[in-house]
């Protein structure tokens, strides 16, 4: 099942990362395989720590922005906030203004995150 998450999450191109975060810092790895990855986070999960795989692939060995090479999703953040022209009055006005835009661009039905 995990395999199969993976596989409908992750871009099929790049170096995969999995990074595990607790209180000693952060430690990331990466893999070129989907497999390699599923070794990794069952290997970090040991070390008691939130283990994040991000959802981009990158070019490299490290995680930063400007390697990500590829990421099958697309995240948008609405600001809300009465009286600031550049933030939506009320929260359905921002979700209305998605809809719009998500219709004009004829893209397929988001998944809202509250």
């Amino acid at each position: 099942m995990k395999r199969h998450f993976y596989e409908n999450v992750l871009p099929k191109s790049g170096v995969y990362c999995a990074a595990a975060i607790n209180n000693n810092g952060i430690k990331s790895r990466f893999a070129e395989t989907l497999d390699e990855l599923m070794e990794i986070v069952d290997g970090l999960k040991e070390w008691k720590a939130n283990v994040y795989v991000p959802p981009h692939t990158f070019k490299g060995f490290g995680r930063v922005a400007k390697d990500a090479v590829a990421c099958r999703s697309m995240y948008i953040d609405l600001d809300v906030e009465a009286g600031n022209d550049n933030k939506y009055p009320t929260q359905n006005d921002a979700i209305e203004a998605l809809c719009t835009f998500v219709d004009e661009n004829e893209f397929p039905a988001p998944v809202f995150v509250n």
